[in-house]
């Protein structure tokens, strides 16, 4: 797929490789809020720490919620990165400058990226 990316953003129809990694992206994002909201901390069986149900969602529940959906977005950004390296010239946009220049050299970062 990161081939077919690549050669239809070389081709007159660059725009609509874009529109189809947006989708994409918009695809796992969607995942990411609905496994949120059905998930948030459970044991299984037993106990749900931070639930999202409506009308009955706690102030701090929604705050935690909102939180691990903002991290597991800058990991989805970096996992479109590395899904699809061909399409994504290194230092060509600002994501891939962000990981393959600030990411990478860090010393803490580096080695589990690395």
């Amino acid at each position: 797929m990161d081939q077919w990316f690549s050669s239809l953003s070389n081709s007159g129809a660059g725009f609509l490789a874009t529109l189809l990694y947006g989708v994409m992206v918009l695809y796992m994002q969607i995942c990411l809020v609905k496994g949120s909201c059905v998930f948030g901390i459970r044991i299984p069986y037993l106990l749900k720490v931070h639930p999202m149900i409506v009308n009955k969602t706690y102030m701090n529940s929604l705050l935690f919620n909102c939180n691990l959906m903002l991290l597991a977005s800058c990991a989805i950004s970096i996992q479109s990165l590395w899904a699809f390296p061909q399409y994504f010239d290194p230092l060509s946009t600002y994501l891939s400058l962000v990981y393959y220049v600030e990411i990478l050299q860090m010393p803490l970062f580096g080695t589990f990226y690395g």
